[in-house]
Formats: structure tokens, sequence, C-alpha cells
């Protein structure tokens, strides 16, 4: 086909595939992004994977040559560079002590691969200069209809639109092309096991950049009691990376077959050659995670056990977020923190029905009625644990029916506090009462279904909080922090029949407030007390004890 042609289908595609300029530019360049992966990306995928299993033939060949010819240190170096091509491969930079046959061999793939990265530009300058010219036109609409905000994000993702990132170092995993232009998912898998020279690098690593890895021995860190590598067999099951991890040894992350919870602070974006590395993290369970290119989540396995994310970034994550969900398809709870614009936060909002066992929202988020509606149509969200520094505006907790579980670590105004307890389903309650009044407290009693309550900084006296509770039969755990407890208190505590739980960690005590905690053996169901960092005497300690002989008393 002439090349005139083939560009004018091209273009013709994508103007099928993209929706008019009246659409917002959020919908075009999803357009624009499936006719990329459809017409560019996937056939360059498909024709790497064939490369590199021509490649690796070749070294197959070459390797029997090495052997027959009793050629030890070219064979080992083609054994190696055949474990590191399969399955994401990739062709580090020569080496002096490079043999000459693999040096051939990689100046051969390094040329048809160049190929093939120009083709798949080739075919990508007409959609992306099509796309270009549609935004354009959404930019002058937005412009002339006064949305200014809105036209500079526009003219943003206009200025954005430069040349398709390289490939070079980057040889996708064999067998990568899939139907829908993705590449063809590979799950992490787990050893089970720590690799303990990679656990020594890693420490080694942590130890010079203010970082930490836990280990079955204790945790290692510059600032921890463990200072160095610890000797004899350990498990690493967390590393947090607390400082810019440019230089951090990512192919050690092979060996942490154990790792749980990966804290990735970097301040350039994730590539292919550090994502490649995670393959053997299939336990892992919690991740935090920063900005990450196209190709570095397409060399990133799907890790399958993942349930808990926090992607912090003040890029735009919207162009490689179905990526993001298609690695992590297990994610239940989600804190997205630093995200550019309100429009963008709006479209991820929109965007986490992709994880269907996504359940729990986390961190500082303002909960606008456009990010409510999004959350009460997912069917299994049900928990909300919002940190300091979040909002949330009236009337959109009322429409989030199904919450059984909501954590506020933040005040909240008044009549938010009030729409909290017409929640029908409401389980565990978490709230921050700082600057609030007794006045202006709801009657928490109206939560039928209320188990769990913990309440900080609440107003004086404690005993009328405790009495806006008291009619909750099925009470089972009860927490005040940073509270001024009195005799009185204790006794409102015990209308609570079933109670099992009493935490009063930071609190301040009266003199008669330690005499009214034996009245807590009335409970039947009591079964623990917390009152850590209260400042309790010895003397009181003991005689506390005594007097609940069959309730564990945390005071450390």
């Amino acid at each position: 086909m002439p090349r005139l042609s083939r560009l004018y289908l091209l273009c013709s595609l994508l103007t099928a595939a993209l929706p008019l300029p009246a659409q917002t530019h959020t919908t075009l360049e999803q357009s624009y992004e499936k006719a990329v992966a459809e017409k560019a990306t996937a056939p360059y995928l498909a024709a790497v994977a064939a490369l590199n299993e021509k490649y690796s033939s070749a070294l197959d060949r070459l390797t029997v040559s090495a052997t027959q010819a009793g050629d030890l240190d070219t064979a080992l170096a083609l054994r190696e560079e055949k474990s590191r091509l399969l399955p994401e491969g990739t062709l580090p930079e020569d080496t002096e002590t490079l043999p000459a046959a693999l040096r051939a061999a990689r100046a051969t793939y390094r040329q048809q691969i160049t190929a093939l990265q120009t083709k798949r530009d080739a075919d990508i300058q007409p959609l992306k200069d099509h796309f270009r010219t549609l935004l354009q036109g959404l930019l002058t609409q937005a412009t002339q209809a006064g949305k200014l905000d809105e036209a500079l994000v526009i003219r943003e993702k206009i200025t954005s639109l430069t040349s398709v990132p390289q490939l070079a170092e980057i040889a996708p995993a064999a067998k990568t092309a899939s139907p829908s232009g993705s590449s063809k998912l590979i799950t992490a898998k787990s050893t089970g096991k720590t690799d303990p020279e990679a656990a020594r690098q890693i420490i080694t690593w942590a130890l010079a950049h203010e970082s930490t890895v836990t280990t079955s021995l204790g945790i290692v860190g510059p600032k921890e009691k463990l200072n160095t590598t610890p000797p004899g067999k350990f498990s690493v099951t967390e590393i947090v990376l607390r400082n810019s991890a440019n230089d951090f040894p990512w192919s050690a992350l092979t060996g942490m077959g154990e790792l749980l919870e990966l804290v990735i602070n970097q301040d350039t974006p994730l590539t292919a050659e550090q994502t490649r590395h995670f393959n053997n993290l299939g336990r892992l369970r919690f991740i935090k995670i920063g900005t990450v290119t196209e190709y570095g989540y397409q060399a990133m396995p799907v890790l399958p056990s993942l349930t808990d994310m926090e992607l912090s970034t003040q890029e735009d994550p919207l162009p490689t977020f179905h990526l993001l969900q298609e690695r992590t398809p297990s994610l239940q709870m989600f804190s997205p923190l630093r995200l550019p614009s309100a429009e963008i936060a709006d479209a991820v909002f929109a965007r986490l029905s992709g994880w269907p066992k996504f359940n729990n929202l986390h961190g500082g988020i303002w909960i606008t009625a456009t990010r409510a509606a999004h959350l009460a149509a997912l069917p299994k969200f049900d928990k909300m644990n919002l940190g300091t520094g979040c909002k949330v505006d009236e009337g959109c907790l009322i429409t989030l029916k199904n919450l059984n579980v909501i954590k506020f670590n933040g005040p909240l105004p008044a009549p938010i506090l009030h729409e909290v307890v017409t929640l029908p389903k409401l389980k565990q309650l978490a709230l921050d009462l700082e600057g609030i009044g007794l006045a202006d407290l709801p009657d928490f009693s109206k939560c039928k279904t209320l188990t769990d309550i913990s309440l900080d900084n609440a107003p004086q006296p404690a005993a009328e909080v405790v009495a806006k509770c008291t009619s909750l039969s099925g009470m089972k755990i009860f927490k005040f922090g940073y509270t001024q407890i009195e005799a009185a208190t204790i006794a409102q505590l015990l209308s609570f029949k079933e109670l099992e739980v009493l935490s009063l960690n930071e609190c301040r005590f009266s003199p008669e407030a330690f005499g009214s905690f034996q009245e807590l053996k009335a409970l039947k169901s009591f079964k623990e007390l917390n009152i850590k960092n209260s400042g309790i005497s010895a003397d009181d300690l003991k005689a506390l004890k005594k007097a609940l002989p069959k309730c564990v008393i945390r005071e450390k």
C-alpha cells in the first residue's frame, strides 16, 4: 500500500475512533490512546516478540558453537544473555570484555529493533497530528465559552504532544501482543524465599539512603536498632525507600520472594528496566508508587496479591491508568495523593470501576458531589478512611448508603457529622472532634448497626459524649483519644453491656477515674483495656490489674 494511502487509512481509523470535538479532551485522549494501541503499539510489540524469539534461537546456535569450541567465557556470556532477554529482554551497554560473537549478535538485534521503532513512530505520527488538530478545535471552543481553566488544561496537553519515547533500552516480553492493544500480561510469582545476597544489596543501599528494611530479625535502618545486615538467615517483608530510589539495586528485587510491602519514592518515572524486576513479588500486598512510564507498565507483571496501593504523583496518571489497573486487578484499597488538578481527580474517580474488588478509599481526599456519585455506583465500595486535610461537601455522605466503615483523621464540620449518623449500614466509625462542641454533636444512637466507635479530642464532659451512644446495645469496641476521662465517663461506659475493648490511649484521667475502672468487671464480655501513654503510676496500674484479673491491660 502506498505511504499516502496508509496514512489516509490511519487518519480515517482515528477519526472513526475519536468522538467529535464537542466532547471532553479526556474522551478524545482515551480514543487516541486506543487508536495508538491498536494501530501502532500492538503491531510493534508483536514484531518485537518475533524478533526476541529469533534472537533467542540465534543465541542457542552461538552457545552450541562456543561449547563445541571449548570457549567457556563466551558460552557463559551467551547463557546469561538468554536469561536476561527472556521474558522481558534487555540489552545493556556493551563492555570491553564482551565476547565478539555476542557483540555482533547485539549489533544485529539493535539494528532490527531500531527499524521496528521507526515504523512504530511513523504509524503514530498521523494519529498524533489528527489528535492535536481535534484538541486545537476543542481549545478554541473552550476559550470562546469562557472555560478558561479547561482551556489551559487542553493547551498543556497540546504542548505535551512531543515525540514518542524510544525503546532502545527495552525489548518487551515475548508474545506480548494482545487483541486489546496492550501487552500480554505476565503474572508475578513468588519463590517464597529471601535471597541473602539480594537482601544484603538492598540493606546496604537502605543504610546509605535513610531507608528501612523490615526483616524477621527486626527493622534495619540508619536510625533503627539494627544498623547492619543481620547475620544468618532472615526474611525480608517490607522495604521503605524514603529517599530518591534512582540508584536503587532494582535487580535485587527478584530475590525478595517474601516481600509484602514496598514503598517507592523516586523523582523520575519508573522505567521498564526497573519494573521488570517485580516478577518475584507475587506475595506483595501493598505498594506506594509514583509515576511510571508506559513501557514501565508494559514490563511490569500482574501483582496478584496486591490489595492496597498508594499512588503519589503530581503528573497526570490518566494516559497509563488502564495499564496500572491491568497490573493490579485484585486492588481493594486505593489512596490517590497529590493529583495535579480537580479535573484529573474527577476522571480518576470515574475509573475506579476498573478495579472490580475496590471497596476502600483512603487519603486526604476532597469528596465532591461528582466523586460521591462515582463511589455510590460501585457495588462493593463500603469503606472510607480520609486523612488530615480531607474535605467533604454537604449532601455527599448521605448518598453513600453502603458505607459500613468511616474514618476521618481530621476535624469535620458539624453538618457532615450529622450526615454520618444517617448511614443505615455503619458498623465502624472514627472521628476527630477537635473544635466540635457538645451542642454540635449528633445523636450516635441513630446508627443502630454501630459496634465500633473511636472519638479523638472529645469535648467535655466526656460522659455526655458517651451518653449520645448508650442506646447502642451492640457496642463492642469504644475508643477515646486525647480526652479527659472522669469517673462519670466510666459509669456511662457501663451501659455497653456487650463491650469487649475499651481504649483510652493518650487520655488524661481524674484521680476518681482510676478507682472507677474496677467497675468494668461487671461487664461479662470485657476483655481488653488500653491505657497507653496515660501516665498511670505503678501503684495505680498494680491495683488495676488486681481489680481486673481476666482483662488484658495494655500500658506500653
